[in-house]
């Protein structure tokens, strides 16, 4: 074997071959234990995914981990290895963590039934681990009741890894609402961690069930686009592109799922808050602006098969839902902070849309706003219809206008 390329200490290579008599002569000489392989894995770690059972027997009786330390390895089995997880290796180091605490006597003090979980808890007894072996989705379950139990009150933020493990499981099965009633609880756990969780997944999910032309939960919608109010770990930019997908989301939404009077009178209330309280991202994009452009804050985003379909800009659907539903909170002439474009500039400049630009028009924008170059909307158009239906509109209309192109001139 090529000693010096994998391992850090004999002790290392002994675990790693299984060798239990030679970890036995090694621990009893002194051999540190607390050394780890060239790719950073404890000793535990190593015995886990070799199946190992004698030597993390060993590690256990001479107090080298501990029973806490063995459940959770059980992460090791789900971690950094390409799906499908090997179910069958799952249920195999449940039941040697069971064997273990009946040995110890170590009672489980099992936490309140979840309905993420479909209720269940814990087996108690190797007799209900058993009757569990061919059910994949429950042992999935058992794997994250052991690990909420133990990592919980540690705060510790890899429970999440294994939650999003199951999540492609679930995925992989299209069960869309599981998945997406596990990432909620995957949030509110990293939110009791203090920790951010990115929305990007919930973006994802909510695009790939438009796909398959099922539908999105309402109050679930609205519960995942209120966390977008909720994410001060994340930096403003990110938040702001998370918001713009809901926004994107929400259109969708009522261009293809029949939704009740209530839920689009909830969805409309969403998009007014969000207009309401809009925060500035570091470029003084408003939300209209990015309905435009969509800014480069979310490239990651549209280059996902399952997002770049929808996540495409300008968006004509989500600038008709924020002017419908946002009116009194925007300023359509305000401007970002390269250029000093207004929304208009950037629309002229980058689209022939003549709808959205009736629409700006229509909601109140100025079609004479300059920005730091002294250039009009106008001047940023390319095509002649575009031009001719400009400039049709070129004339003020409200005294203020009026008034201020007189003192201009």
């Amino acid at each position: 074997k090529n000693y010096k390329s994998k391992f850090s200490t004999p002790l290392t290579l002994a675990v790693h071959d299984g060798n239990l008599e030679l970890v036995q002569i090694l621990f009893n000489a002194g051999a540190d234990t607390n050394v780890k392989s060239k790719s950073d894995d404890t000793l535990l770690a190593v015995a886990v995914k070799l199946e190992h059972w004698p030597i993390i027997q060993f590690l256990l009786e001479q107090s080298v981990t501990n029973i806490d330390e063995v459940e959770r390895a059980v992460l090791f089995l789900i971690e950094r290895r390409p799906l499908p997880i090997d179910m069958n290796k799952l249920y195999k180091y449940l039941y040697f963590i069971l064997q273990q605490q009946v040995v110890l006597q170590k009672s489980k003090v099992c936490r309140q039934p979840l309905a993420i979980y479909d209720y269940h808890q814990e087996c108690q007894t190797l007799e209900e681990l058993e009757s569990i072996k061919n059910d994949s989705n429950r042992i999935w379950i058992e794997v994250l009741l052991v690990l909420e139990r133990v990592l919980l009150p540690r705060k510790d933020p890899i429970l999440t890894k294994a939650l999003n493990g199951y999540s492609h499981y679930l995925l992989a099965k299209n069960d869309f609402d599981k998945c997406l009633a596990l990432w909620i609880h995957s949030f509110y756990i990293s939110k009791q961690m203090q920790r951010t969780m990115t929305l990007y997944p919930f973006v994802r999910l909510f695009c790939k069930i438009i796909t398959a032309e099922a539908m999105i939960p309402i109050d679930r919608f609205i519960e995942v686009c209120h966390f977008t109010f909720d994410s001060t770990r994340t930096t403003r930019d990110q938040n702001t592109y998370n918001q713009l997908c809901f926004v994107v989301l929400t259109a969708k939404i009522f261009e293809h799922q029949q939704i009740t009077c209530a839920e689009k009178i909830a969805l409309c209330k969403w998009i007014s808050q969000l207009c309401r309280q809009w925060e500035m991202p570091s470029d003084r994009q408003t939300i209209v602006h990015l309905c435009v452009s969509g800014s480069n804050y979310g490239c990651s985003y549209r280059n996902s098969s399952d997002t770049e379909p929808y996540l495409r800009f300008p968006n004509e659907s989500a600038l008709q839902l924020v002017l419908a539903c946002g009116r009194p909170w925007l300023d359509l002439d305000a401007v970002e902070s390269s250029m000093h474009n207004t929304a208009l500039h950037l629309l002229c400049h980058v689209s022939e849309n003549q709808t959205m630009i009736k629409s700006l028009l229509n909601a109140g924008a100025h079609i004479d706003c300059v920005n730091r170059y002294g250039f009009t909307p106008l001047m940023y158009a390319t095509g002649q219809e575009t031009k001719a239906f400009l400039k049709s509109r070129a004339s003020p209309t409200c005294l203020k206008c009026l008034c201020a192109r007189m003192i201009a001139n």
